[in-house]
């Protein structure tokens, strides 16, 4: 629910889902979301959302990506997400060099879709190893801050971009007592006195304006700045929220004052 004025204007470009959200303490039955780039880029089963996610992140120029985009299309953009992470992360040149010369043999037509899979594969698992196993940032605390994700982004993609932009959040699913995933939200990895600039960090990373809830102290030099100017829309947007709810309830009250002095008197007659 964005603020409802005519003449509003979103400057940041960010969802305002979460910007009501509270610090839950003492949560229980929480875990961890566990990726790694192998899982997620897989071609046999990597979805045109997940991909489009990608796209935007690493600003490959594609054209719109359809839900029924065909194999050979889907594996050779696999290959240059796979490429511009393997560029990032400073990965061997010589996995670079052989998906590379797999891409240019797979568009002259010398192999077929299921070889650059193989080899896609094969890269990203080595990049999964080089860049640490997977993504598994363990929470260091029971306290979170619970997550309503973009509709085209799930849990894994966000872990992953926290961890690419060296957040110390991690994206964790809180169970129910059946133990089916309950929600899911942000923990912190690292300690320390005040975490709420990386909290805040974390949120505009993954698109959405932080907790109004949210407070922070810490010094300029710690606080990215593209945070702190959304944490200022999340108190203003906020505030213009909470003086619209209290107009309506005003509203009310005034129609029961009202009614009550118009009320005939009770008792025999």
């Amino acid at each position: 629910m964005s603020p409802s004025s005519s003449a509003y204007h979103n400057p940041l470009g960010l969802s305002y889902a979460n910007i009501e959200q509270h610090q839950l303490n003492e949560v229980g039955n929480v875990r961890a979301v566990e990726t790694g780039y192998c899982a997620m880029l897989n071609p046999d089963h990597v979805s045109p959302s997940r991909l489009k996610a990608f796209v935007d992140a690493y600003d490959i120029r594609e054209p719109a990506l359809e839900e029924d985009i065909a194999d050979d299309q889907k594996s050779l953009l696999v290959a240059r997400i796979a490429l511009a992470i393997g560029k990032e992360q400073d990965f061997s040149g010589r996995w670079m060099g052989e998906l590379a010369e797999s891409m240019r043999e797979f568009e002259q037509e010398l192999i077929y879709v299921d070889d650059l899979n193989l080899v896609v594969v094969d890269f990203l698992g080595e990049l999964d190893h080089h860049y640490g196993e997977h993504i598994d940032n363990q929470p260091v605390t029971n306290t979170v801050w619970p997550l309503d994700l973009p509709h085209d982004m799930d849990a894994e993609d966000a872990q992953t971009f926290l961890a690419r932009e060296n957040v110390s959040m991690t994206v964790v699913e809180v169970f129910d007592e059946d133990g089916e995933t309950s929600f899911l939200g942000l923990a912190a990895t690292g300690g320390g006195m005040d975490m709420s600039a990386e909290v805040a960090k974390a949120y505009v990373t993954l698109g959405e304006y932080p907790p109004a809830a949210l407070e922070i102290d810490s010094p300029a030099g710690h606080v990215d700045m593209r945070a702190a100017q959304a944490l200022m829309e999340s108190y203003r947007a906020v505030k213009e929220r909470v003086g619209m709810r209290e107009q309506r309830l005003q509203s009310v009250v005034d129609a029961m004052s009202k009614g009550v002095e118009s009320e005939p008197p009770s008792g025999p007659h």
